[in-house]
């Protein structure tokens, strides 16, 4: 598969029967990184609320993020940044 565009047609083509979205990410500060796990990070964010837990899967370059990391920022999905209250 290569990496252009996809319409309904192709996702027919290669078995789906949905077209594959495309993610939307948002940029998002954080404090600190307190903990991270190789599925997850967790965030103390800059306006001072609770720490929240991202799935890395749901951060663009989630492995590149290690604890103790300060005053920093990263890109995560829409979605997931809706599903914990980061955004409305």
């Amino acid at each position: 598969m290569s990496d252009r565009d996809y319409d309904s047609e192709d996702a027919y083509d290669y078995g789906y029967d949905y077209a594959p979205r495309e993610q939307k990410y948002i940029y998002i500060s954080f404090a600190e990184i307190v903990a991270a796990t190789a599925k997850a990070v967790l965030l103390c964010l800059d306006d001072g609320e609770e720490d929240v837990w991202l799935p890395r899967s749901q951060i663009k370059n989630g492995s590149r993020y290690h604890k103790g990391e300060r005053h920093g920022g990263m890109w995560i999905t829409e979605w997931i940044a809706i599903q914990k209250g980061l955004i409305e």
